[in-house]
C-alpha cells in the first residue's frame, strides 16, 4: 500500500496541536515545499468538496486543521480541552479593547495570538468580521457565559475588567 503526501500532511495536520508551517513539514518529513503546497491545495478541495465540517486553514504563515464555524456550536460541548492561561489573556485583551483589530492584539501578544484567536473562535467565544486586510474581534454572548460573567454589553465587561484586573 502506497501513502500518498497528502494523507501525510493530512496526518500531521490532525496530530498536530498547533499550526505548522510548510518549513516546519519539510524538515520533518523530508518532502519539498512545493509538494506539501500541492497536497495541501489537494486537502482544502477535498474537505470543500465533500462539505466537511472540518476544514484547513492558513494562520499567518501555517496551516492547521479545525471545525467549520457552522458547526462549532455542536462541537464545544464536546471538546475536553483547558485553557491555557496565554489564551485566556489573549480573550482578556480582546474583550477589553473591543472591538479590536487582529492585527493589534498579535502587536500587543506576538504571533502565538493567531493560535490563540482561532481557539477562541473554535469554542465560540469571539466573533471576527473583515476589515480591511485584517479581521475585527468582539466577544460573544458565550463569553460571557463561559466565565460566569453577569454583565450586560461591552461596556459593563469593560468596567468589570478595569475593577477585576
Amino acid at each position: 500500500m502506497s501513502i500518498s503526501t497528502e494523507r501525510i500532511i493530512e496526518g500531521i495536520l490532525f496530530a498536530a496541536g498547533s499550526p505548522v508551517t510548510i518549513k516546519e513539514i519539510a524538515d520533518g518529513t523530508g518532502l519539498s515545499s512545493p509538494e506539501i503546497r500541492k497536497a495541501i491545495k489537494q486537502l482544502i478541495g477535498e474537505y470543500e468538496e465533500r462539505g466537511s465540517a472540518v476544514e484547513i486553514v492558513k494562520t499567518g504563515s501555517a496551516y492547521s486543521m479545525q471545525v467549520r464555524e457552522d458547526y462549532i456550536e455542536a462541537v464545544i460541548p464536546f471538546s475536553s480541552a483547558e485553557m491555557s492561561k496565554r489564551v485566556i489573556k489573549t480573550a482578556t485583551l480582546i474583550a477589553y479593547h473591543q472591538p479590536v483589530l487582529q492585527s493589534s492584539i498579535v502587536e500587543m501578544v506576538g504571533s502565538t495570538a493567531y493560535q490563540h484567536i482561532r481557539e477562541l473562535r473554535q469554542r465560540g467565544l469571539i466573533k471576527v468580521r473583515p476589515s480591511g486586510r485584517s479581521i475585527e474581534l468582539t466577544t460573544t454572548r458565550r463569553f460571557l457565559d463561559y466565565f460566569g460573567l453577569d454583565v450586560k454589553g461591552t461596556e459593563e465587561l469593560k468596567e468589570w475588567l478595569k475593577k477585576n484586573m
